[in-house]
């Protein structure tokens, strides 16, 4: 099979996955675009899970047919990618604290970013750890009603009592979570 035919049918929405099956592996290009492809099947993200090509494995995470476990597994190096699964909201009905379980540098720069889609701020103020909700509140700029969301959360009294210190209490604490001075 030459690289066009390849190409065709990575793309179409018309592929069955034992076509999709046939064209992983020729390029990064084709399995990226396979990762991307609505017909790909969990077993399919399994094996192009096992990438070691950063895009790849993003764009599985991203896939709506990903398998529970591999969520899990390549959520935590790629979190941002894992907010996108449209599927998430769906897994983390289906299984209680599921984001709970996950921690580490990627993790933890996910929550800090701007791009916490919604469904995760509510989570996290209604479930999240004292870490992970101080993670994301400290971790950008977040808007008044954002903040009134985490002072009823369960961690009410300690979030208050940490957005009521003077900048220097806060930055000394912000950097022993590992928070970095900007420049």
């Amino acid at each position: 099979m030459n690289e066009d035919e390849a190409i065709k049918i990575a793309k179409s929405k018309k592929s069955t996955p034992e076509e999709l099956k046939k064209v992983i592996g020729i390029s990064g290009e084709l399995d990226r675009i396979v990762a991307k492809n609505p017909n790909t099947t969990a077993q399919l993200l399994d094996e192009l899970g096992m990438s070691l090509d950063e895009k790849i494995v993003a764009a599985v995470t991203e896939h709506p047919n990903i398998s529970t476990e591999l969520l899990e597994r390549l959520g935590a190096f790629h979190p941002l990618s894992m907010f996108r699964n449209p599927a998430l909201p769906t897994i983390m009905a289906s299984t209680e604290n599921f984001l709970r379980g996950f921690y580490g540098d990627e993790f933890d720069a996910a929550l800090k970013s701007k791009k916490v889609p919604d469904f995760v701020v509510d989570w996290l103020a209604a479930q999240g750890s004292f870490e992970h909700q101080a993670m994301y509140l400290f971790g950008s700029s977040r808007t008044p009603a954002v903040v009134a969301k985490f002072r009823n959360s369960k961690h009410a009294k300690v979030v208050g009592q940490i957005l009521q210190r003077d900048e220097d209490t806060y930055l000394a604490w912000a950097q022993d979570l590992g928070f970095q001075m900007p420049a």
